[in-house]
């Protein structure tokens, strides 16, 4: 699977933190804390894949945590709804793999899930 496809300053507008960015600059953390919440970011840009972590600030484990590909990139969306981040093509993975988990036919050919992040909550209107 090729590179990540996003843009830094996407994160950085969407989820209002700075990222810890770790010395080789493979991995870039996002943390960002609302109320007794902490939603964890981790993008892992030269695997294209991307962890999704929520705990609570009292707890050091997450009681949730989602781990996906991203096949299609990551989109900015600023729209009526509201601001979030669109995860395109997604391949959902087990969180402790360093492999992938799919065949490159798979990658390509399947259809991937659409996964949408906000730490604002969105407007749905019928």
């Amino acid at each position: 699977m090729s590179h990540l496809k996003w843009d830094e300053i996407d994160f950085l507008d969407c989820l209002e933190v700075f990222p810890t960015i770790d010395k080789y600059e493979m991995e870039h953390l996002y943390e960002v804390r609302k109320g007794e919440l902490i939603l964890s970011v981790k993008v892992e840009q030269y695997d294209s894949r991307v962890v999704l972590s929520l705990r609570q600030v009292c707890d050091v484990e997450p009681a949730i945590v989602y781990s996906f590909y991203v096949r299609d990139g990551v989109e900015y969306v600023k729209d009526r709804r509201g601001i979030y981040l669109e995860f395109q093509g997604c391949f959902y993975t087990t969180y402790l793999s360093p492999y992938f988990e799919y065949t490159a036919v798979e990658l390509e050919s399947a259809t991937g899930s659409v996964i949408q992040v906000s730490i604002k909550p969105l407007t749905f209107s019928p």
